[in-house]
């Protein structure tokens, strides 16, 4: 926040909707792909629980559309 503070006003502007925008792909990105890969890994059995490994890998884009809603 200092570093930012040092330029003008627009500038910071620019800066918010830009990093905002990077933030913004970046976790469309891992919710696209998380979603990928939580398919992938549905039908493959827990080593000691019968549950689906799918619902580890469900954390990335659960977690990556909570941040993108919050964004």
């Amino acid at each position: 926040e200092v570093f930012i503070n040092l330029f003008p006003e627009k500038v910071r502007k620019i800066l918010f909707i830009v990093t905002n925008a990077a933030s913004l792909l970046l976790l469309a990105i891992l919710v696209y792909y998380g979603f990928i890969l939580t398919a992938e890994f549905w039908d493959t059995k827990m080593s000691l629980l019968p549950y689906p490994m799918g619902l580890v890998y469900m954390s990335l884009p659960a977690c990556s559309l909570l941040m993108f809603v919050r964004i």
